[in-house]
């Protein structure tokens, strides 16, 4: 989770999900603890121009793998408690449909100081 600049700002969380579940399900919602709301976003073309949009639920069958990364999906963390501090970590839930949840440990990052990345 890289926290924004300024305080109050909403922060992105970024991961690898590989489902290994039989049944299939959507990823349809994630929670972040310590963050007020989360939704799952992605940058998609609108009226010609790529902006930011909320993301569609997300079909998981055995075996399908999924990044959230710097720059495409991403998890987007609103409301974040000036508790969550860098080197610390929070909790991001992921909840697919029929309800069933799964739930990672999240490092804290400051503004800046994500893992290089080439464009």
């Amino acid at each position: 989770m890289v926290l924004a600049p300024v305080e109050g700002n909403p922060a992105a969380v970024y991961l690898d999900l590989k489902y290994e579940g039989d049944r299939a399900v959507s990823l349809s919602r994630v929670a972040v603890e310590g963050a007020e709301s989360a939704m799952m976003h992605e940058y998609g073309e609108y009226d010609f121009k790529v902006q930011m949009m909320e993301m569609l639920p997300v079909p998981l069958t055995k075996g399908t793998e999924v990044s959230f990364k710097p720059g495409d999906k991403h998890i987007m963390a609103m409301g974040v408690s000036p508790e969550l501090k860098p080197g610390g970590t929070t909790e991001v839930t992921l909840i697919v449909s029929g309800g069933d949840k799964q739930s990672v440990p999240a490092k804290i990052i400051a503004a800046g100081g994500e893992r290089e990345h080439s464009h």
